[in-house]
């Protein structure tokens, strides 16, 4: 039965580690985004130069 009790401990630290590493990652995508929000709007391209006559 040690095998059963090692799944079971391998499961909780699995538990444990996808509650840490999901919540940071749900946190930097929502800091992405209002960080996309945010940003200044592309500059306009510039107007093309006047053709040579």
């Amino acid at each position: 039965m040690i095998g059963g009790g090692m799944l079971l401990v391998v499961i909780v630290l699995v538990a444990i580690f996808h509650e840490y590493f999901e919540k940071p990652v749900q946190g930097k995508k929502q800091v992405q985004q209002v960080m996309v929000m945010q940003a200044p709007p592309a500059p306009p391209p510039p107007p093309p130069p006047p053709p040579e006559i």
